[in-house]
């Protein structure tokens, strides 16, 4: 109903044109009546404000329906004019004829759109036409990629650590602030660094990149440490250069000794706030065309965890068009993640394909950069569950956390592997590090399941119910999470609770039964994730195989 009142011309419909269309079938009163329930449920989910009834008139006020985002063809919305474009709303059953043949002309509508928009597109992107399973950025086909000029990123200026205290030592814990920034900024791909710290802030010698002069960074990072007796504050700040406006500033207070402060891993998550805090910024304010790619592929991390099959899609060509931007690592692990997400969640469409691009993507993403934490997180995931290849998967996670200990990913990536290996007791205390790290992160619910996963796991249900609870408030369908809850649940003895979560994955699967869990192609790698899942359905009355 959403859909059909926003895409007419002025968002609004009559009552009896979405009665017409939505309840042909029925008697006029009790058609009136469907349609005042699904009005009135609507209006609770979305809000009144949003969802107006005026006399005879449904309308949409003061929001945006995200369908796909085609109001910059230059930028996010170019990117996904090579990939296969899902119908307009795709897998949408309502029995009406009424409803088809409204549904069949907007759809020759849409393609219009779509073929409009490519056109429009065309001199901005670059894409090839390989079938849709095979489809990689141009780079990793094999293109020339060298010749391409890369676009300069967004930039970060690290700028001297201020330190108010006596004792020097404080001096390198400030140091260690600033080069975790710098680290985890470069890593995760969105932004360039400058470093002022033996520059007093000069901007004005700064060098230029292959005969291109280098601008002044887009933001600056600024570290102050003041000692008050036995206390330690620490504030960090980011400032957009130019108007000096503070984008993002926070503080907290430790006991002033090193041991302290370096063993309460507070700097790393401290670190990792302000890290995201500038990403947010990147999301919202930047309209530089120089970073294109980064905002592609920003916005395609953050559509992966949308966990949707059209959301997925779009991510996928954000990706492809952002690595023949910009030809960061970054970007190849983010679509071997994509390849978890629609594994994980059962779009049957892509599975025979995934295994191939995983193991492509890895290759290619060694090859050109082993040196990535976030990177070599992505892909250690990618190993382990998509291809079951625990050995190298262990290798790539490993590496991952040598080279940054600090990251979110690279603990969410070891505490799974432990999971698919058996290792349950290490990887819950891995899922648990990777939630602190992650706790500003927009994707925290990613972190949060993995602790419910494992507390699940290791026999912990009421933790179990208790981090799942706080996923399924922000992913209601974000199964992997469902199918161990609802597990504990039952083990608890909360039969209630169990067969409503049970409804609700009905909905979202079918043919639900032991057997299917026991499918050699079902994505559950752990026997003992299997095993425990299967104890919590027969208790809540699940058949051992399909009606």
């Amino acid at each position: 109903m959403i859909a059909m009142v926003a895409l007419s011309e002025h968002g609004e419909r009559s009552r009896a044109w979405l009665q017409a269309r939505l309840w042909s079938d029925r008697p006029a009163a009790q058609g009136s009546a469907s349609l005042r329930q699904e009005l009135s449920r609507l209006r609770r989910g979305i809000g009144s404000r949003h969802l107006v009834t005026v006399s005879d008139r449904v309308l949409l006020r003061d929001v945006r329906v995200d369908v796909l985002d085609m109001v910059e063809p230059g930028s996010v919305a170019a990117s996904f004019i090579a990939a296969e474009v899902p119908e307009l709303l795709e897998g949408l059953e309502i029995r009406d004829e009424e409803f088809e043949d409204w549904l069949r002309l907007e759809r020759s509508h849409w393609s219009e759109r779509i073929e409009g928009l490519a056109s429009r597109a065309e001199p901005l992107v670059t894409h090839a036409d390989p079938p849709a399973a095979a489809r990689v950025p141009a780079a990793v086909r094999g293109g020339a990629h060298g010749a391409i000029l890369a676009p300069r990123r967004p930039t970060i200026g690290i700028m001297p650590c201020v330190v108010r205290s006596e004792r020097r030592q404080l001096t390198t814990i400030g140091e260690m602030i600033c080069d975790l920034a710098a680290k985890m900024a470069l890593e995760n791909g969105y932004f360039a660094v400058f470093d002022f710290r033996d520059l007093s802030g000069n901007f004005s010698g700064i060098p230029s990149e292959a005969g291109n002069p280098v601008h002044g960074p887009d933001l600056l990072l600024s570290v102050r440490l003041s000692e008050i007796g036995s206390m330690l504050e620490i504030a960090l700040a980011l400032r957009a250069v130019g108007t000096n406006r503070v984008v993002w500033t926070q503080s907290y207070a430790a006991e002033a000794s090193e041991e302290s402060l370096l063993s309460a891993g507070k700097i790393p998550e401290f670190v990792n706030q302000a890290i995201e805090a500038s990403e947010h910024w990147l999301s919202r304010n930047s309209e530089d065309e120089k970073h294109c790619a980064a905002r592609l592929t920003l916005s395609a991390a953050h559509r992966a965890f949308c966990l949707g099959n059209m959301d997925l899609a779009l991510a996928q060509s954000q990706l492809e068009a952002a690595y023949d931007l910009d030809g960061s690592v970054v970007q190849l692990g983010w679509l071997a993640f994509l390849e978890c997400v629609r594994v994980g969640e059962g779009h049957p469409q892509h599975s025979k394909s995934s295994i191939e691009r995983v193991r492509m993507l890895t290759a290619k993403a060694l090859q050109e950069d082993r040196g990535n934490s976030l990177t070599l997180a992505l892909l250690g995931h990618a190993n382990a569950f998509v291809l079951r290849d625990y050995a190298v998967a262990e290798d790539l996670v490993a590496e991952s956390l040598r080279i940054n200990p600090h990251r979110a990913a690279g603990w969410d990536a070891r505490a799974m592997l432990n999971f698919y290996t058996g290792d349950l007791e290490d990887g819950y205390l891995a899922a648990q590090r990777a939630r602190a790290l992650g706790r500003f992160s927009p994707y925290s619910f990613w972190y949060e399941a993995s602790c419910g996963i494992g507390a699940s796991m290791v026999g912990r249900h009421a933790e179990a119910i208790r981090h799942g609870s706080l996923v399924l408030a922000q992913r209601p369908d974000f199964k992997p999470m469902i199918r161990h809850m609802l597990a504990s649940f039952a083990l608890q003895g909360e039969m209630a609770e169990a067969q409503k979560l049970y409804r609700h994955w009905q909905v979202l699967e079918e043919d639900i039964s032991i057997a299917k869990l026991r499918d050699a192609g079902y994505p559950l790698p752990n026997p003992d994730s299997i095993a425990m899942i299967e104890r919590g359905l027969i208790k809540a009355g699940v058949a051992l195989a399909p009606a």
